[in-house]
């Protein structure tokens, strides 16, 4: 299957200081040197978020095969900065958002906390800046046991996938780095029966661990994807001068994001998709 688009928009004159002025915060150094001077850096190169486009083309041909078993992935903006939204567990999570409001245009089913969002990342347009953000992702519909052996493990495999992509610096699950300073007896879910197979206690309230040992527990699967802050800054900013090896302001121009969390949420759940789907098929739970 080929699925191919054009940009048509390119404008590489905003990239003319490149490679002898590499960005702060970007790969151009480190891939400028690994590549001994050959790689075209212009739109972060073979680092560019551009090239997510495949996998969201490649998640939307999956979707069908997840809608067969009764398997979903939703992810939305969780955070901008300080400022958090519900968990995705008590949000409405089919509803098409209209992109004319503060919700569709981030991509956060928390009406509420999108307008707080919203005027946060304006104040920090406003100072020139970029601000960090997290995505949540919420996995539903898996039976108990999907998931590999070790590095195929459910965990394992989620995480890889969803560290590549550009701008990710870390993946919490279930309760994450809280779990760290939790006590057993308040980390552990317990067993109970069910109608068709045991469940996890907190499953129909969203707590319970979706993920033990690399393999599915039947309850959701709760994910949440740390994005730093975007590095191009409308600002200046000092940076090594290559030719001179002496450093240098530099002013980055172009068509930047101050915020990455709102563009990266569709990648997320497309990336999930895809990950399921194949640990779905390793597994023999997806037959087709």
């Amino acid at each position: 299957i080929l699925m191919l688009t054009m940009n048509s928009d390119a404008k590489s004159k905003d990239y003319s200081f490149l490679p002898d002025h590499p960005r702060p915060g970007h790969a151009d150094m480190v891939e400028s040197v690994r590549s001994e001077g050959s790689a075209d850096l212009r739109g972060g190169g073979s680092q560019s978020a551009r090239l997510t486009f495949g996998l969201v083309a490649a998640g939307s041909q999956v979707r069908a095969i997840l809608d067969e078993v009764g398997w979903s992935c939703h992810a939305h903006l969780h955070s901008v900065g300080d400022i958090q939204s519900k968990p995705l567990f008590d949000l409405d999570r089919k509803a098409e958002l209209d992109p004319s409001t503060d919700s569709g245009r981030l991509n956060c089913r928390d009406h509420e906390a999108a307008v707080l969002m919203t005027r946060e990342i304006e104040s920090v347009r406003k100072d020139r800046d970029t601000i960090g953000s997290v995505v949540e992702l919420l996995i539903e519909g898996l039976p108990i046991g999907v998931g590999e052996p070790w590095f195929d493990g459910i965990e394992p495999s989620l995480a890889r996938a969803l560290m590549a992509i550009p701008g990710a610096r870390a993946v919490e699950f279930s309760h994450g780095v809280k779990s760290s300073v939790m006590r057993g007896s308040e980390h552990n879910d317990s067993w109970l029966p069910g109608q068709d197979s045991p469940v996890l206690e907190g499953s129909s309230d969203g707590t319970a661990d979706g993920s033990l040992g690399g393999r599915s527990t039947g309850a959701p699967i709760s994910v949440k994807i740390h994005f730093k802050p975007p590095s191009s800054l409308p600002r200046k900013q000092f940076t090594l001068h290559l030719p001179s090896n002496e450093r240098q302001i530099l002013e980055v121009g172009g068509r930047h994001d101050p915020v990455l969390g709102p563009r990266a949420a569709p990648v997320v759940e497309a990336v999930s998709m895809l990950v399921i789907t194949d640990l779905g098929m390793m597994g023999g739970f997806i037959k087709n």
